[in-house]
């Protein structure tokens, strides 16, 4: 499910690619909905401060793994992949620029090689790594 009030820009120096040595070290994402602000000056050591009265803590087990491939078509031309979802050899992927791309059409992934397959009714580009 997808819900618009929980998007936001994160930017990539806010991203904790490495776990702090103390995790309550670690930053805390902090929302303020009434004022629609957001922050990270507070650490996890501190979150009981943080809570009131009807306050929840979502916890967030996700992990961050590099999704984003360059790659060249047989022309030279670049694309880019955002991959979003693996089906076997098959991934759904943000292509760029897939306007350009023909079915059937051969991308080089660094020693990889993907067939562009199509694209999903909502414009989601399909590849196949061979």
């Amino acid at each position: 499910m997808f819900d618009p009030r929980y998007e936001y820009i994160l930017p990539p120096d806010r991203i904790a690619y490495y776990p702090a040595e103390k995790r309550d070290e670690s930053r805390l994402m902090l929302v303020d909905c009434e004022n629609n602000l957001m922050s990270d000056q507070g650490k996890f050591k501190d979150v009981k401060r943080f809570f009131r009265d009807g306050d929840i803590l979502v916890l967030n087990n996700t992990k961050v793994f590099k999704a984003r491939l360059f790659g060249a078509r047989r022309s030279g031309g670049k694309v880019e992949a955002l991959l979003l979802e693996q089906n076997s050899s098959r991934v759904k992927a943000l292509l760029k620029p897939m306007t350009r791309l023909k079915i059937g059409e051969k991308i080089k992934f660094g020693e990889f090689e993907a067939e562009f397959i199509g694209k999903t009714s909502d414009g989601i580009g399909i590849i196949e790594f061979g």
